[in-house]
């Protein structure tokens, strides 16, 4: 059975996807801009670890 791939990459302010169909070469769109939808503030208390 074949393995399908699909990747997202970020980087800098875009995305780019590319899949992949068993061993066929690799498809590519084009990138988009990305804006994370959470700042830093909002994301650290997810991050950050309590030791006690």
């Amino acid at each position: 059975m074949a393995k399908n791939r699909l990747t997202i990459t970020h980087e800098n302010d875009t995305i780019r996807l590319s899949w992949q169909r068993g061993q066929e070469n690799p498809r590519f769109a084009d990138a988009v801009p990305f804006q994370h939808p959470f700042d830093e503030e909002a994301l650290m208390p997810h991050f950050s670890h309590n030791s006690g």
